[in-house]
């Protein structure tokens, strides 16, 4: 059947007598109606798909970045761990050396970390950085269960 003669079927019924309806042509109509409801919560959730993985890829360059700055300041990171907050929100733990992190350098990191928040976040991205000092004893699930799931490995690996 026809979109314009389920139309008319439709409208026909609706004047002649309103309390008679085609159940065929409800059908149609709800099914219709469910189709494209899907279609668009599928858009939906491959737009915020999308967003999700661009600013995880944008979190782990800015990470990268800072990592690679840090080490050029002899300000060695021993791991580097993201918390993904929602969407658009990250965190990401630097864990020093204890010797490390109460050297003269963290002024400079610091510095650096600023800088890098200052230029890149916005309403769609927000990124914090945190240092930590690693004197042997911690335990990383803690650190897990606080949020930090996901543990950078340098794609050389």
């Amino acid at each position: 059947m026809s979109g314009n003669q389920i139309f008319q079927d439709d409208l026909l019924n609706s004047l002649v007598n309103p309390n008679w309806r085609n159940e065929s042509i409800e059908e149609e109509k709800n099914k219709a109606f469910d189709e494209g409801f899907q279609r668009g919560l599928d858009a939906q959730e491959i737009a915020i798909k999308q967003f999700f993985i661009s600013n995880v890829e944008k979190a782990t360059n800015l990470g990268e970045t800072l990592y690679t700055k840090f080490k050029n300041l002899n300000f060695n990171c021993q791991q580097m761990m993201l918390k993904a907050i929602d969407i658009k929100s990250f965190e990401i733990l630097y864990i020093v050396n204890e010797q490390t992190y109460l050297s003269p350098l963290r002024k400079e990191v610091y510095n650096l970390i600023r800088q890098v928040k200052k230029e890149h976040n916005s309403n769609e991205f927000s990124i914090e950085c945190l240092l930590m000092p690693e004197n042997g004893n911690i335990d990383t699930n803690l650190i897990v269960s606080d949020g930090y799931s996901l543990k950078y490995e340098p794609k050389s690996r």
